[in-house]
């Protein structure tokens, strides 16, 4: 069972790390940054970067170290700020890598340098709560290990060979991991202490969610019928409890934990073609059966009785092929009708609609009370009936009829329009006045926000619902004529279009519309509750730069003029990037720091 997607949903999905983009300069910068660490200032942070002499350097408390780093090598700085791990082509081990670690808490440790720690391992590692997880392959069997190291106890562990995948929980001493043998894989535990368990075999469709506060993984197993599945979960410290049979289909990609999960369950009598074409001979046509040439009498090799049945039985066997060729072509998913779609909260599953399809849901919350915008498909009453298909058998070809009986199918299937619903609804609302238009939806809370693109499908108007108890207000037109929009803390931000201009101004909506600036190619929210804010965009063939500037609820400030957008990259500790000309740099506590120069790549922050 494949998981889902939205087809056109705005819906954000929370993660541990959203990656920032700069493709263009209608382009919206969005990207979360969490606070809850102490930052520490930006002269004392660590930065892995390569520069114009071609060299490789660590800059940490404001000295600058070489490092001897292929360029292949997999790079981490460590979250707590504590080490510089890295993998660099094997002096020992061909097409392998060597592992190193560098401890940077302070100035005299990052003066050391790195130490080995093994050779010949596998490019990809871990770092989780002071423990580093990496694999090397054993030069005998060829079996792979996967290997936990403690550093701070400077102890190594053999968790287990064959793992596919690890899971790293932010808190507590049990990970999990996938581990594949033969065709089949199983989802195992281990921790340190317990050493490894198994779980769950033939896990599929595996995803792991941690968000700090919440951390669950989710899975499936075996299968009712094809394409349907047990939906699983399973947090730490806890066994893994069931949340529903014969799932169709889970809408991944829209859940974060301690919110809303939503999955799909096939109807039991889901709708198909003999819904709209009356099948009026199927009963006498059980009972026709292959004439027996013994049970008739035949004159001289003639038997008129035995033709006239035989006749009948082709007859009977070419409906048979029209309602075969039926079966083949018109599907469930061409009547987009089956699947009801329940949401799984803090207080258990709740269905929200019947007759849903995963791939024409477009919005759905993320948290709080659960609720959903889609398609559904009416059926209508088709005038065709088999016997209509009969009575062409004798002037056409079966394939022909065929035909007529598809595009019969096809004519009686409507499309209901966009629909919301939630667990108040007992029948979901119509939202007819974005019905025939492109229209993308966002969820937040009791608030339904619609964008309605225009002809050109370049630039929206923001419509804003309140939703009490089910009922869907009338429409709020925020504005029009909108590039981009986001939603940040209670208030919508958004960039307007401006006559004769590629770029925008922007503005911010709580109760009403305020300008916050102009001229601006893109904007971000940071966890602080500021925005940055990114200027003068220009385009070129070595990559697009800006100016970057920070809203902090009063006023906009200018943090530095001309960054490489390719090259910004963003931690719980601050902003580091290179302006054009090569300054490498890190915005940090309100401050700029110029770290070095002749940088052109940021490698790890």
């Amino acid at each position: 069972m494949a998981k889902s997607r939205f087809k056109k949903s705005t819906v954000a999905v929370a993660a541990a790390i959203i990656v920032v983009f700069a493709a263009a300069a209608t382009a919206a910068l969005i990207f979360l940054m969490s606070g809850k660490n102490k930052i520490p200032d930006a002269d004392s942070q660590a930065i892995v970067y390569k520069s114009t002499d071609g060299g490789t350097y660590l800059s940490a408390y404001g000295k600058k170290h070489k490092l001897t780093i292929s360029d292949d090598s997999s790079v981490l700085l460590t979250s707590d700020g504590e080490y510089l791990i890295y993998t660099t082509a094997s002096a020992k081990v061909s097409r392998k890598y060597d592992l190193y670690l560098c401890s940077i808490k302070n100035s005299s440790n990052a003066k050391k340098g790195a130490k080995l720690l093994d050779y010949g391992v596998e490019k990809e590692f871990r770092y989780n709560n002071g423990t580093l997880y990496y694999s090397k392959q054993n030069q005998d069997n060829l079996s792979v290990m996967t290997t936990a190291y403690d550093i701070k106890k400077n102890k190594k562990s053999d968790i287990d060979f064959a793992i596919k995948e690890l899971f790293l929980p932010e808190s507590g001493d049990s990970i999990y991991y996938l581990k594949q043998l033969s065709d089949s894989q199983s989802l195992y535990v281990y921790s340190s202490s317990d050493g490894s368990r198994e779980l769950v075999k033939n896990a599929a469709n595996i995803h792991f969610y941690d968000n700090g506060e919440n951390c669950e993984i989710l899975f499936e197993t075996g299968s009712y019928n094809e394409g349907e599945a047990e939906l699983f979960s399973v947090s730490p410290g806890k066994n893994p409890v069931q949340i529903a049979t014969m799932v169709s289909s889970v809408l991944y990609d829209s859940y974060s934990p301690g919110g809303n999960l939503y999955y799909f369950v096939k109807k039991e009598s889901p709708a198909g073609w003999r819904d709209i074409i009356d099948d009026d001979m199927a009963q006498d046509d059980e009972l026709i059966k292959e004439p027996n040439r013994n049970d008739y009498t035949f004159i001289f090799g003639f038997s008129i009785q035995y033709q006239l049945d035989m006749s009948k039985y082709n007859r009977k066997v070419s409906r048979d092929k029209i309602r075969q060729a039926l079966d083949e072509q018109i599907k469930d998913d061409s009547f987009t009708q089956g699947y009801n779609l329940y949401a799984r909260t803090a207080d258990g599953s709740k269905k929200i609609a019947e007759n849903v399809v995963p791939d024409e849901v477009f919005a759905v919350s993320a948290s709080g009370e659960p609720a959903a915008v889609f398609y559904m498909t009416e059926l209508s009453d088709s005038t065709v009936r088999m016997s209509d298909l009969d009575s062409q058998l004798g002037s056409s070809s079966v394939e022909s009829v065929v035909e007529t009986a598809v595009s019969a199918v096809k004519a009686c299937i409507k499309k209901t329009g966009y629909l919301y619903a939630d667990t108040h609804s007992t029948q979901p609302v119509k939202l007819d006045a974005y019905n025939g238009k492109k229209a993308e939806f966002i969820i937040s809370g009791d608030k339904l926000f619609v964008k309605s693109f225009d002809d050109s499908n370049d630039t929206f108007s923001l419509f804003r619902h309140t939703v009490t108890n089910g009922v869907v207000s009338a429409a709020e037109m925020l504005d029009t004529s909108i590039k981009a929009c986001n939603i940040i803390g209670a208030d919508v931000w958004y960039r307007r279009s401006v006559t004769g201009s590629s770029l925008c101004d922007l503005y911010k909506y709580s109760t009403e519309k305020e300008k916050i600036d102009g001229d601006v190619a893109s904007f971000a929210g940071l966890s602080d509750g500021s925005v940055l804010i990114v200027k003068n965009f220009v385009s070129s063939s070595d990559g697009e730069i800006a100016d970057l500037y920070l809203y902090d609820g009063k006023k906009t400030s200018l943090v530095a003029e001309k960054a490489e957008l390719k090259n910004m990259k963003y931690s719980d500790k601050g902003i580091s990037f290179i302006r054009s000309g090569g300054d490498l740099c890190i915005y940090s506590k309100n401050k700029l720091a110029i770290i070095d120069g002749g940088a052109y790549n940021i490698i790890a922050y």
